[in-house]
């Protein structure tokens, strides 16, 4: 945690070229999202807080892919701005979870990409689905899936791996189209997708 904190209080000062050479990330990678957009499709984008998310969000902006996403704020506020002024660094967009949803959907409606944190607890009450999570039972948030249905769009995984020689690579082992869910009403389609 110390290590994202510092790289993203670094490099939410640093140029885009310097966030793309310090990132084994190919910009090329991107194009399935590009495509997304091209097509006025949703663009849902989840990742876990593994590796060092902070950068590879910061590496998305470097290579033209701004992002919306949510973000807690703080508890000392000089702080949380000077966190959040780097996150938004690379042209993001954070919003604080307070009806967050409503800014959410109205970005992936325009196909502006979002991105949410899988590993978030879901509140209990606020939208969320029992799911079977390696033989536990968890409760998960179907905001993901939510996004994607209403904006006709695709879910991308995204995990960021930090590299022996520091630099931060990002893979997207998986893509899940909305329109490729085939339960034959809303609740199962969420079901599906999440």
């Amino acid at each position: 945690l110390a290590r994202t904190m510092f790289d993203l209080m670094w490099a939410g000062r640093a140029k885009p070229q310097t966030l793309l050479k310090w990132s084994a990330f190919d910009p090329r990678q991107l194009q399935p999202i590009r495509d997304l957009q091209a097509a006025k499709k949703g663009v849902i984008i989840i990742i876990p807080h593994f590796g060092n998310w902070e950068f590879s969000g910061l590496a998305f902006g470097a290579a033209g892919v701004k992002l919306t996403t949510i973000a807690e704020p703080g508890v000392n506020p000089h702080i949380d701005a000077m966190i959040t002024r780097a996150r938004a660094s690379t042209g993001h967009r954070i919003v604080p979870p307070r009806n967050a949803m409503l800014t959410m959907v109205r970005a992936a409606m325009r196909s502006q990409p979002v991105a949410l944190f899988v590993d978030v607890n879901a509140r209990r009450g606020r939208g969320g689905i029992w799911a079977d999570f390696f033989g536990v039972p968890v409760y998960q948030s179907v905001a993901a899936a939510e996004l994607a249905i209403r904006s006709n769009g695709s879910i991308i995984c995204c995990v960021p791996k930090t590299l022996p020689d520091g630099r931060v690579k990002v893979d997207f082992p998986a893509f899940f189209d909305a329109a490729d869910t085939t339960a034959p009403d809303h609740a199962g389609r969420v079901r599906e997708l999440s």
